[in-house]
This record gives C-alpha cells, structure tokens and sequence, in this order.
C-alpha cells in the first residue's frame, strides 16, 4: 500500500490536528476527530515517516479487548479469487465486547461458497481476533447513490 502522505515527528495517537503539505496538496490544517483517539490510533506510520490511514474510528470495534479495523478484514477478502467486494461491521457479543460480521458478495461465475469455509480460507493471512464471527454471502452490497457502501443499513440488518 503507497503512503498517503510523508510527516516527520508526529505522534498521531495523541494528535487530533495536523498539518499536510507538498506539491499538489494546498498548504492546510485539518481536523480528524472521527479518526483520531486515545488509546487507538487509526493512522500508522513507519520508520521513514511516512502515514498510512488505518480506518475510520466509527468502523473501528474491539473483541476481546483488541482493537479491530475492518479495512484490514476487508482487503484480505477479496484475497479470495471467488470474492468480488466485502464489508465488514462490528455486532455486539456477549462474551467479546464485539466480533465482526462480514457480508461478502461473490463473482457470478464463482463457485458457491459457505460462510465457514471463507473463514476457513481467511485464518491463513488474518489473525484470529481479526477474524469475523460470521461471513454472509449476499447478492450485493447496499449502497448510496454515489457508490459508497453502507455499512448503517448492514449493521440493521446484522
């Protein structure tokens, strides 16, 4: 995955504000209380300074006490050469907190797949608290006008 920006020195758990600059972004500060908290920052960055978007706090849940974005779920899905597109939400649980709940929809010329044996084929790349409770394999995924999925209208029906 290609960074998104280049920042040197910046600690993005405990800063909601930032500033970004170069030579095709307008010099700016932007605020990000959705996707900046303590304890769970949804940005990474690596030795050379540069930042990588994780996801969205909203989407974030925690299972068993680790957090869980399902961004990383959902890019290891369509890993799956019978998976076209996938969305992951987190559900309540009783003994977790939360788990996740994957909806994914499958190309139409794929081979029927079950809900237990995606799981199966996903614990090789993902680990086991990552790992969705439940995989639904639906027709399509809701969506806005604009394309984006949403993730509202499955959590109501989860």
């Amino acid at each position: 995955m290609a960074p998104l920006f280049h920042i040197a020195g910046l600690n993005m758990m405990t800063l909601p504000t930032f500033m970004l600059g170069g030579t095709i972004i307008i010099h700016r500060q932007f605020r990000t209380p959705d996707v900046v908290t303590p304890g769970a920052s949804p940005w990474r960055t690596s030795t050379g300074g540069y930042l990588y978007f994780k996801d969205r706090m909203k989407d974030v849940y925690i299972s068993g006490g680790e957090y869980v974005y399902p961004a990383e779920v959902e890019n290891a899905l369509p890993g799956l050469e019978e998976i076209q597109e996938a969305a992951v939400i987190g559900v309540p649980d009783g003994r977790w907190g939360e788990t996740g709940r994957a909806f994914v929809v499958l190309f139409e010329d794929a081979p029927e797949l079950s809900g237990n044996e995606i799981l199966t084929r996903l614990r090789e790349g993902l680990a086991t608290y990552k790992l969705p409770a439940r995989v639904e394999v639906v027709a399509e995924l809701p969506r806005t006008t604009t394309g984006k999925i949403q993730k509202n209208v499955l959590r109501e029906r989860a």
